[in-house]
């Protein structure tokens, strides 16, 4: 078989590899290529240096040719035990059985889907241009051996001379997986490239040549799918006329830096040369099995092969060490802007995961008291159906996301916050829509604790190194969450539990701070012996001592009946709830009030001036005009404040 001829067999065979992770595509009734044999898992490392020359015929030892992961031994790869959250060695391996090179079945192509949590650090490797790899040219790439981050085999059947109707040959290549410069809005872009020729004893003038093909990685949107890559079709003839049979493709993905000192032409020993950086890391979770999966699809183009069924095969594997993984998040949270009463403030919540540890797992968050959703701002959200197909529109957007991962730039993992209604739910969900390079969907539950506190929790999140994640809910027109319209503010928390994959957590409360708040309210307002209600609290950690208490002009209290007919309540935690204090003393009368609190003070206070306790004129009975009420408050630690507060009248 000449070079040329050669190249294009090789080309077409090495198309044949799904990379990484894949489409799923639904089961199937009949199986018309059968699989001998499919792994994928992590493995020892190997050594170029140790195992050259390689030949570039199929072996007597079939373990002679390691850097595809030995796929052409019965036994197969030699899987072991990965260590969860590890940079490690990982093969993709498979046998099939699609008969004669002539007469059997042909592959199309082939789909290969790796379990979530499996990722290359694509963007700390160095980057070959597509330009250097030459995919079109049967000469050799240009990539710079650093760019290197995995070797492939490939093996396949084909007619042999002098008698091709009958006779076959085995024929199989070694070759090389380069990171090349990733395209915009996918995950990553790599080059394979087979050697197609090489000089060999008998021929030490033939050129080396490759055949090379491309695989374009990226993510569907699913969490628990990994990434995937769709091949290309596959050619079941050469050189027009020429059959063949795909019989076993590999691929070994390199993982530690340090375990790969490797050569730039598998055929001769020459200077080694390691990577810039780890490249595969499996995930960490090692409480279920990693799920592996291939299908082939077969032709369908012919009368012959018009009923041909895909054929699929699963393989598993299991992580250890996940107990020795570190797990320190960190958590934060905060409002900023309308953080008025009734006001739509922003949440922004940041998570950090430090490298090297067990990977986020799930959060639970709740807020403090006195934040809610508002309810008339919920009709607008997503479908939980319509979010999880990516269908939803910009209506039921709250807000922004943004993640760094390792190995990935921070700033091509953002996305939106989507508003979703969950089946089965009263609140709606918080989505994170994920865009750009990884898209994933992914969303979390509301719900109103037991003390009446909203919360949210996200359950069961994908297995990816994220080091950050930064949520934003929108406030203003776009908000959904709302301050209390009564102004009433109870120092509370932001409280969180941050979880691993493997069932660590850790648990965060950020306390919220309250500043002196005022209520004014009267009741029966048009009357000239209404019901006035005053109330107040301390910044959080102040006490009140002593408030006096102006009236506007047109009111006035009664003194005999002030000291009767007022209720005096205490709150040590602002004004809402409290100890009842009915004494009150140093009372000056007229239009002014002042009532001292017993002790050493309290952080909140209301007085209730039922009927009789202040009097009203004709004329403030009959004006809507807004007037104020003086506060002036003498704290616990001696400082003094004076406020105006508008009164609120409430007929």
């Amino acid at each position: 078989m000449n070079h040329l001829l050669r190249a294009r067999l090789l080309r077409a065979l090495v198309m044949s590899v799904g990379l990484l992770a894949a489409l799923i595509l639904p089961s199937v009734a009949q199986a018309d290529i059968p699989i001998a044999k499919f792994k994928a898992g992590p493995v020892a490392p190997f050594n170029l240096v140790s195992g050259l020359p390689v030949t570039s015929t199929a072996p007597a030892d079939p373990t002679q040719n390691d850097v595809g992961c030995m796929h052409v031994n019965p036994a197969g790869p030699a899987l072991t035990t990965g260590v969860a959250g590890q940079s490690t060695d990982y093969c993709v391996t498979f046998n099939a059985t699609p008969g004669d090179a002539i007469t059997g079945e042909d592959i199309n192509n082939t789909l290969v889907q790796l379990p979530v949590g499996s990722q290359a650090d694509i963007d700390l490797a160095s980057k070959c241009t597509v330009e250097q790899f030459a995919r079109e040219a049967i000469t050799p790439n240009t990539c710079p051996g650093t760019s290197q981050v995995g070797t492939a085999l490939a093996q396949l059947q084909a007619p042999n001379a002098p008698n091709p109707a009958v006779d076959r040959q085995t024929l199989q290549a070694p070759g090389r997986i380069y990171a090349l410069t990733t395209p915009d809005g996918k995950a990553a872009l790599l080059g394979v490239a087979l050697i197609s020729s090489a000089p060999t004893p008998l021929a030490p003038s033939t050129p080396v040549t490759e055949s090379k093909f491309l695989i374009t990685v990226s993510q569907l949107g699913d969490p628990k799918v990994g990434l995937q890559n769709q091949t290309d079709t596959l050619a079941k003839v050469i050189g027009g006329s020429t059959p063949i049979a795909i019989q076993a493709t590999s691929l070994r993905f390199w993982g530690s830096a340090a375990a790969h000192p490797h050569v730039t032409n598998p055929f001769a020993p020459t200077a080694p040369v390691t990577m810039a950086s780890n490249f595969f890391r499996v995930g960490s979770t090692c409480v279920t099995d990693q799920t592996a999966s291939l299908t082939i699809n077969p032709y369908t183009d012919t009368a012959g092969t018009a009923g041909s069924k895909p054929t699929t095969a699963t393989t598993t594997y299991k992580l250890t060490g996940c107990d020795g993984l570190a797990f320190a998040p960190t958590f934060s949270a905060g409002l900023s802007g309308e953080t008025t009463p009734g006001g739509h403030p922003q949440l922004d919540v940041k998570i950090g995961v430090p490298a090297g540890g067990d990977d986020l797992g799930g959060t639970t968050i709740t807020l403090p008291s006195g934040l809610a959703t508002d309810l008339t701002r919920i009709q607008t959200a997503c479908p939980q159906a319509d979010f999880q197909a990516g269908r939803c529109n910009a209506a039921a957007v709250i807000g922004s996301a943004k993640a760094t991962l390792t190995g990935i730039n921070a700033d091509v993992v953002s996305g939106e916050v989507i508003m979703v209604k969950v089946d089965g739910k009263q609140l709606p969900g918080i989505g994170i829509n994920f865009q750009g390079r990884l898209p994933l969907r992914t969303f979390g539950v509301s719900q109103v604790d037991g003390s009446g506190r909203l919360q949210n929790v996200f359950s069961d999140l994908p297995s990816l190194p994220v080091r950050t994640l930064d949520i934003t809910l929108a406030g203003g027109t776009r908000g959904i969450l709302q301050m209390d319209p009564s102004g009433k503010c109870t120092a509370s928390a932001y409280d969180a539990t941050v979880s691993s994959q493997n069932g660590k957590s850790a648990a965060f409360s950020t306390p919220t701070t309250c500043d002196a708040q005022y209520v004014t309210e009267l009741t029966n307002s048009t009357k000239t012996r209404p019901v006035l209600r005053i109330g107040g609290a301390a910044p959080t950690g102040k006490k009140v001592k002593s408030v006096r208490i102006g009236l506007p002009k047109g009111l006035k209290f009664d003194g005999p009946s002030l000291k009767k007919s007022s209720k005096v309540t205490y709150a040590e935690n602002g004004f809402d709830a409290g100890v009842d204090r009915s004494k009150i003393r140093a009372v000056k009368l007229g239009s002014k009030a002042k009532f001292t609190l017993d002790g050493s003070g309290s952080n909140g206070y209301s007085v209730l001036l039922h009927t009789n306790v202040v009097r009203a004129s004709s004329s403030f009975a009959k004006s809507t005009k807004t007037v104020y009420i003086e506060f002036r408050v003498v704290y616990s630690d001696g400082t003094k404040v004076t406020k105006y507060v508008a009164l609120t009248r409430a007929g």
